[in-house]
């Protein structure tokens, strides 16, 4: 799962140097395609005792169930405002590396690969710090740190300093937290929740979490251009906002 967020950007590079931007597509077609075969062949693994035969009906009930919940939904939005921060960088860094500060499209793989290698190692480190702090402090120190850096992106972009690397550099910082944010939001609020709720629990954040992009896609679809100001503007607000959701759990 790492490594797909790398690979995915570089061989889209890839294509684009012996072919359109149109290949593109059609590889995600025929992957999409394939994918779609194999669920055909794989087995179903929940035995059969074990399965729910509830009514599809009742899990949208425990959504709201859950939504009402102020301590569960407090973690959720957190993480789900860090994810609009971060499809917004994810949606608008091509726009303003290659765009913008004309970076030949064969080198943005390698520019937003290496944020992902910095989400992979806070990953693994965090498996560390779990043993030795709550995951409430973990969540509000690495929201406060993506918090800071945020503003000093908007800084820096505001004022035309550092250029690219006024970008690349404070975004590496943030995107970097979400080795942390998430699955700290994730595993305290899933402990607000009775053990028979935590499946659908689990579902609700994943999906604000990946249905969030919708919020980034949109927001800078509203301006006509996207420059490194509108995207760290974008940036900094949900940071702010994941930070906020982070400490009121204080």
């Amino acid at each position: 799962m790492a490594a797909a967020p790398i690979i995915g950007p570089l061989l889209g590079g890839a294509l684009l140097e012996i072919g359109t931007w149109h290949w593109i597509f059609w590889l995600m077609a025929a992957a999409s395609a394939f994918l779609f075969i194999l669920i055909f062949f794989l087995p179903e693994t929940l035995p059969q005792q074990k399965r729910s035969k509830e009514p599809m009906i009742n899990s949208f009930k425990s959504y709201f169930v859950l939504i009402k919940d102020a301590k569960f939904m407090k973690y959720t939005l957190s993480v789900t405002f860090f994810y609009i921060a971060a499809y917004a960088f994810i949606t608008g860094s091509s726009f303003v590396y290659i765009d913008y500060f004309g970076i030949p499209s064969k080198y943005y793989g390698f520019l937003f690969g290496v944020n992902i290698l910095g989400v992979a190692a806070l990953s693994f480190l965090n498996k560390s710090l779990v043993n030795k702090f709550s995951l409430n402090s973990l969540l509000i120190t690495s929201s406060t740190v993506a918090f800071v850096v945020a503003a000093l992106l908007l800084a820096l972009t505001f004022f035309g300093i550092a250029g690219v690397w006024g970008v690349i550099i404070p975004m590496f910082f943030v995107f970097s937290m979400n080795g942390i944010i998430a699955s700290c939001s994730n595993a305290a609020a899933l402990n607000q929740v009775p053990q028979e709720m935590k499946g659908r629990a689990n579902a609700l954040i994943g999906s604000l979490q990946y249905g969030s992009g919708i919020v980034s896609s949109a927001m800078l679809a509203l301006f006509a251009t996207t420059t490194p100001l509108i995207m760290s503007a974008i940036i900094f607000v949900f940071i702010f906002l994941c930070w906020l959701a982070a400490y009121l759990n204080k």
